[in-house]
């Protein structure tokens, strides 16, 4: 944001490739999807074979750790994000079939556990720090966002007249605003 040189803070050997970063709230721990091959076989170049892994970095963004693989089954590409409190992920598994979300802690304590209230087809978490949120794209023909309130079920939310198409959700930092991809006026 501030600008400067951009550097690489993971150096993968092909034909690796990393994707899908996301930062921890305080800012000292980075999650990415990293991924040994790509599906050819789908009409655009689909990761295929990824894992979970989280790396420590210092305030320059420069590795501290080495990396750390954490996931036990196959992400999808579909986006990662961490919880508020940087114990846990929620990334997206389940292909081939439907995708859903999990929960993956840091620690390894303890197993991947699906999330429920996001049911089949949900992709991009996203969640905002400084309030206990998540938010998911839900794909069904039709891509709209939801949000998660516990007991609750999933509430669709920036709701349009039309059957436009929502997706890629992102919180600001204070919670209180919701920035996402859309086609209501167009490409």
């Amino acid at each position: 944001v501030e600008g400067g040189e951009p550097h690489p803070i993971t150096r993968p050997a092909r034909p690796t490739f990393d994707i899908a970063p996301a930062f921890s709230a305080d800012g000292h721990r980075l999650a990415y999807l990293s991924c040994d091959s790509v599906n050819v076989f789908l009409p655009l170049l689909v990761p295929d074979q990824c894992v979970v892994r989280v790396i420590d970095v210092d305030g320059g963004s420069n590795p501290t750790t080495e990396p750390r693989t954490l996931a036990t089954q196959p992400p999808n590409s579909a986006g990662i994000a961490w919880s508020g409190d940087g114990t846990s992920i929620v990334f997206v598994a389940g292909a081939p079939g439907p995708v859903r979300l999990w929960r993956l802690w840091v620690d390894g304590t303890r197993p991947p556990q699906q999330v429920e209230i996001a049911s089949e087809w949900a992709e991009y978490p996203a969640t905002a720090a400084s309030r206990d949120r998540l938010v998911f794209s839900q794909f069904s023909w039709d891509w709209h966002l939801y949000r998660f309130n516990p007991g609750l079920p999933a509430e669709q939310v920036a709701a349009s007249s039309s059957s436009s198409f929502e997706a890629d959700p992102s919180f600001s930092p204070d919670g209180r605003r919701l920035a996402f991809g859309s086609l209501r006026s167009g490409h």
